[in-house]
């Protein structure tokens, strides 16, 4: 937008540009509002350590990713800090990058990104038709 300003000529694409509303959660989307396949995540289901505030670990909230085709095509969350993890999102939207490339990405962690990661198995899996992963408890009360 700003080149066409400039007087240059140079294509905009609208594909990936996020949205947030700053309320308490922050509601937050980037993307496409349905796709064939979808995934959620919830906050309370992310791994945590310590270093998370008291508040932000026991908060709720969710994030959701849409996969059409090859690649992802939208997300949208409501958390705390969700306008944070769409920035992965949009890039990978915006760059048409393959899901097999977000599978290969290693996140930081601790990190607000988490929930990126833990989203992106739960839809891998789901494509695939794979049960979700067990959460933390599911895995102490399964039989052994």
């Amino acid at each position: 937008m700003a080149a066409n300003i400039a007087g240059e000529s140079h294509p905009t694409n609208y594909d990936a540009v996020p949205r947030v509303t700053y309320t308490d959660p922050q509601a937050a989307a980037v993307g496409a509002a349905e796709a064939p396949y979808s995934s959620t995540t919830l906050l309370t289901d992310v791994s945590k350590t310590a270093t998370y505030s008291h508040h932000y670990a026991q908060s709720n909230g969710f994030l959701t990713l849409l996969r059409y085709g090859a690649r992802l095509t939208g997300a949208y969350a409501l958390g705390a800090e969700a306008g944070e993890w769409l920035q992965q999102a949009t890039l990978a939207i915006r760059a048409c990058v393959p899901l097999e490339v977000l599978s290969d990405v290693i996140q930081p962690f601790p990190s607000f990104s988490t929930i990126f990661d833990s989203a992106f198995k739960t839809l891998r899996m789901e494509i695939a038709k794979m049960p979700p992963p067990l959460q933390p408890m599911q895995t102490q009360m399964a039989p052994q």
